[in-house]
């Protein structure tokens, strides 16, 4: 193919990925409107959602010039049992988010034990970007709900991200909060109870 045709079959492949990935999130929506999203629970190694998510995210941050790095606890244990695959979808949406948003820097994930809880883990994702205006806070994880800003009309989305991260954070009995400053950045926290493979 000559130049030209290449440049709009990678548009094609990029717009249909972003249209399959919209699909994704309606049906998700729906199931978990309709109370029918199953949550599976089998052991796995922890420290393969940061392997996972690099695999899924790396070539998307390196293509908008951002570093994504990460740090793992220690103190964590090597094997959690929880629904793997949802834990990856709510870090990979959470990632994805933040490279929307940042222009400069980068994303840093952070798994680690809750302070001195034993029986609670955290999901950090903190990034250096625009950060979000102090009265949206309260409404970004609404359904269809976006940030005002010529960040978002630029790249789009169907507002569904944020939204199916708390349902999934909640349908795990987990907890999600945010801190954000204008111009310096966010840091999502998602606080989950697990269970340790020896208790089970």
């Amino acid at each position: 193919m000559n130049e030209k045709q290449t440049s709009v079959t990678e548009r094609i492949i990029v717009n249909t990925r972003r249209l399959l990935a919209m699909v994704g999130d309606l049906l998700d929506e729906a199931q978990m409107k309709a109370g029918k999203l199953s949550i599976k629970k089998q052991v796995f190694k922890t420290s393969s959602l940061l392997e996972n998510m690099h695999a899924t995210m790396d070539q998307i941050t390196t293509d908008k010039g951002l570093y994504l790095s990460d740090e793992f606890d220690p103190n964590m244990p090597e094997t959690i049992t929880g629904d793997s695959q949802r834990l990856l979808q709510i870090l990979v949406n959470l990632v994805n988010n933040s490279v929307k948003f940042t222009s400069k820097g980068g994303i840093h994930v952070r798994i680690s034990r809750s302070g001195n809880d034993t029986s609670h883990w955290k999901l950090e994702v903190t990034d250096t970007g625009s950060g979000i205006p102090e009265k949206e806070i309260p409404y970004i994880f609404e359904t269809f709900r976006q940030v005002e800003s010529t960040t978002t009309r630029q790249h789009g989305g169907s507002g569904l991200g944020l939204s199916i991260v708390k349902q999934l954070v909640e349908l795990l009995n987990g907890e999600i909060a945010v801190k954000s400053d204008l111009n310096k950045g966010s840091t999502f926290t998602v606080t989950l109870p697990f269970i340790v493979e020896k208790d089970i």
